[in-house]
């Protein structure tokens, strides 16, 4: 009979998020997991399976806090506008220097490419999941006339999505923050007058 787990999995799990997310998928050894997450081998096997399971599984765990991220800053935001000035302004400006490890979306679609169909698959619906907090973020700023309501709020969102992983990636690739707040900044304007 297996002995009952001692530990918290979704402490774990944030553990080895940050491990992949740092480092990338094959570039990750179990070693740099199980020093990560404090685990022995046969806690982590019969809590997580296989790498490629806790992979997946962090995959889910980034998208869905990634979501909840979004969610909660446009809560607490005056308008969606305003939000959206935030949270790529913290992009360009990370004090925890969390905008180093890019997006974990995109780092993983970059390394895995359609090479591994199920990991393909979360990155879809992760960028999917994403663009549609965003199709509704746009939608919100066109009826508070802050985006003209005229421009489609999908392809809006995509645009979005698309510097969101460009300016990840930038920052990732050490790009001055001066720079990345003027790129911010002009890609905002340019929202305004799409």
């Amino acid at each position: 009979m297996p002995r009952p787990l001692e530990f918290d999995k979704d402490k774990a799990l944030v553990k080895a998020m940050n491990v992949f997310w740092r480092k990338g998928y094959e570039a990750t050894s179990l070693q740099d997991l199980l020093k990560a997450m404090s685990l022995s081998k046969s806690s982590f096997y019969q809590s997580f399976t296989s790498k490629e399971e806790l992979f997946k599984s962090c995959l889910s765990h980034y998208r869905n806090s990634l979501a909840r991220e979004l969610i909660m800053g446009l809560d607490k935001a005056p308008s969606a506008y305003a939000f959206l000035q935030q949270y790529f302004r913290e992009i360009a400006d990370d004090p925890h220097r969390e905008r180093l490890k890019g997006c974990m979306l995109m780092n993983t679609a970059t390394e895995f490419s359609q090479s591994n169909p199920a990991v393909a698959m979360l990155v879809r619906d992760g960028v999917a999941h994403l663009e549609t907090l965003l199709t509704s973020v746009v939608k919100q700023a066109q009826k508070e006339g802050d985006i003209p309501a005229n421009k489609d709020p999908q392809i809006l969102a995509n645009f979005l999505t698309t510097n969101i992983s460009g300016l990840k990636t930038l920052a990732k690739a050490g790009t001055d923050e001066s720079m990345l707040k003027a790129i911010a900044d002009t890609l905002l304007e340019a929202l305004k007058k799409a």
